[in-house]
């Protein structure tokens, strides 16, 4: 299963396999939390074949225009500036941030505040 179909799934949480060999563990946020959370939270990556090709930032590209993601535990220092860069901010944690993106939609009534 792939992003695309998750979102359109019933499912609350699955590993989903992205292009790249890029591997995640996604949480869809309740509407309750999404203010706190985003849309969905990467809970765990893993790019074992192909690590530092792009598949990261190919599948951010795709999805941040329509989605906000929140990333849990970032044990790889690199990963941490990797996120600031493209405008995340630490919400928590010091020895293994937790970060969430910019919101695509804010002000909009789908429960996302900055």
């Amino acid at each position: 299963m792939d992003f695309d179909e998750f979102t359109k799934s019933l499912w609350y949480n699955h590993w989903i396999d992205e292009e790249g060999h890029l591997k995640m563990y996604i949480r869809r946020t309740p509407l309750r939390f999404k203010h706190r959370w985003g849309n969905y939270q990467l809970a765990s990556m893993s790019n074992d074949i192909a690590p530092g090709k792009g598949a990261l930032k190919k599948f951010l590209d795709k999805y941040e225009p329509m989605y906000q993601f929140y990333v849990e535990n970032l044990l790889n220092p690199q990963l941490v500036v990797f996120f600031l860069r493209r405008g995340y901010r630490i919400v928590s944690g010091n020895h293994a941030p937790c970060m969430i993106g910019p919101d695509p939609n804010p002000g909009e009534e789908n429960g996302n505040v900055q």
